[in-house]
């Protein structure tokens, strides 16, 4: 069943919940759920801690303070699959190294909410997005850079970062966080047709180091002409 919501979203998952103690379990049917991946090997992706008609609560940490992992491609918390499912509570933590292309904490290509990537350190050469969407919502997803004052490590973002974003959907109260680093595209709390309550926050208060961003900031950007309620700090 396609969910178009996130109030839908959570209704269809306690319906699912209920039919499986009736029918005496309490496995989700479809969805893959709580994988944790570690990378530390050079890897070709695209690299995933778990892929599916939904994706949930899964986690993928690349490199470690001591050892660069370079992944040739994209990488994510998880990938969704078509079939109606949603995809939520993904995360991919960038602690050391390169991926060559994008970085998701969660990708569907229906609906993906409450989504996280941190970047502690390193190089993403293409985009980074809390959570993508094609066809529905992409609410809820964040977007941390920098924001770890016991890492100090370099940070380099190629293209743009994206707290939400949805293709064709609406978005809503996804947000960015950048402290340090370099980003050389633009960022988006969240960018879709429409959205609203979303942030974008650049630097900490007291610092003298802040971040450098080569292009423009959107608290959010609506592809349909509305988007309200979003916020800008620097």
């Amino acid at each position: 069943m396609k969910q178009l919501a996130v109030n839908g979203r959570k209704q269809e998952l306690t319906k699912v919940l209920l039919l499986g103690i009736l029918a005496g379990g309490l496995a989700i049917p479809g969805r893959a759920l709580a994988a944790d991946l570690t990378v530390t090997a050079d890897q070709t992706g695209p690299v995933y801690a778990a892929t599916g008609d939904g994706v949930e609560s899964n986690n993928l940490t690349i490199g470690s303070v001591t050892l660069a992992t370079t992944i040739t491609g994209s990488a994510y918390g998880g990938m969704g699959t078509s079939g109606g499912s949603y995809s939520d509570s993904n995360t991919v933590t960038l602690n050391n190294g390169t991926v060559t292309e994008n970085l998701y904490g969660t990708y569907d290509p229906d609906i993906a909410t409450y989504s996280t990537v941190t970047i502690h350190d390193g190089t993403v050469q293409g985009n980074v997005y809390g959570g993508y969407a094609q066809s529905g919502t992409a609410n809820n997803n964040h977007v941390y850079v920098g924001t770890d004052a016991s890492n100090t490590g370099d940070i380099s973002i190629g293209g743009s970062v994206y707290g939400g974003y949805s293709e064709q959907g609406d978005v809503g109260s996804n947000s960015v966080e950048i402290d340090r680093g370099t980003v050389k595209g633009n960022v988006y709390g969240s960018y879709g047709a429409g959205g609203s309550g979303s942030s974008v926050t650049l630097g900490t208060e007291g610092s003298t180091i802040g971040p450098s961003i080569g292009g423009s900031l959107y608290g959010s950007y609506g592809t349909s002409g509305w988007a309200y309620a979003n916020g800008l700090t620097i």
